[in-house]
């Protein structure tokens, strides 16, 4: 729980919440940190390179680029000019980068920094969007997290884990489902219901007319699943 009224997480907070994941995980087992806009500062990405952390983050127009010499430019204007550029080894937030610019699939501006390679940092922001979806199914697209109204940290981390797991069992169903019955993307490309909402629909639908045999066909194949991702985070 947040105790300020930004609704987003200070440097400080950032930095406390990893030093408890180094604790409990180690931070060789950190590959990459991916990051939209809001988790930038000079302090908490020094810290990161400081750990020795590879980072990508997705940074505000208005945050200037230093060059050699000291030039400082701006991505949007640099962009409109010269089209999308790499840059090795430069300065943003007073911190020593690798820095990708070019537009996204909304013809927006795409402003990255970070310590991996700078032809990877694209690719590696794109994967990003995994946690986004995660986030969709918490909330309104799925669970509705929100409307617990919990307020202790306890219970809600309790919360969390159980939603978490439900959240991983309906992914399980919905890749299987899928695999079994694939279905004909619609006319904007992508299918009418997502991997997760196949399987919640599934799940539900098992539970409305206990159906046994696919109840026992998706804890199993979910086990699997599971398997997979303890040992993934130890």
């Amino acid at each position: 729980m947040l105790d300020n009224n930004s609704g987003n997480s200070s440097q400080q907070d950032r930095i406390k919440l990893f030093q408890h994941i180094i604790d409990l995980i180690g931070v060789h087992r950190i590959k990459v940190v991916i990051m939209d806009r809001e988790f930038i500062g000079h302090n908490w990405l020094k810290w990161l390179k400081s750990k020795s952390i590879a980072f990508c983050v997705r940074v505000p127009k208005h945050h200037k680029i230093m060059l050699e010499y000291g030039n400082r430019i701006k991505a949007e204007e640099y962009l409109n000019l010269h089209g999308a550029t790499a840059f090795k080894q430069v300065i943003v937030d007073g911190v020593v980068v690798n820095c990708s610019i070019s537009k996204d699939r909304q013809e927006a501006l795409l402003y990255l920094i970070g310590t991996i390679e700078v032809g990877e940092l694209k690719n590696t922001y794109d994967k990003r969007w995994t946690i986004e979806v995660f986030f969709q199914a918490l909330k309104g697209r799925g669970f509705n997290m929100e409307q617990s109204r919990l307020r202790c940290l306890k219970k809600y981390k309790k919360l969390f884990a159980i939603v978490s797991m439900a959240y991983t069992l309906c992914w399980a169903a919905g890749i299987e489902q899928g695999r079994q019955n694939p279905v004909n993307p619609k006319n904007h490309g992508y299918p009418q219901f997502s991997v997760f909402r196949r399987g919640l629909n599934l799940i539900r639908k098992v539970y409305k007319q206990k159906f046994i045999e696919p109840i026992i066909n998706i804890f199993h194949l979910a086990r699997m699943r599971l398997d997979l991702i303890w040992k993934t985070i130890g």
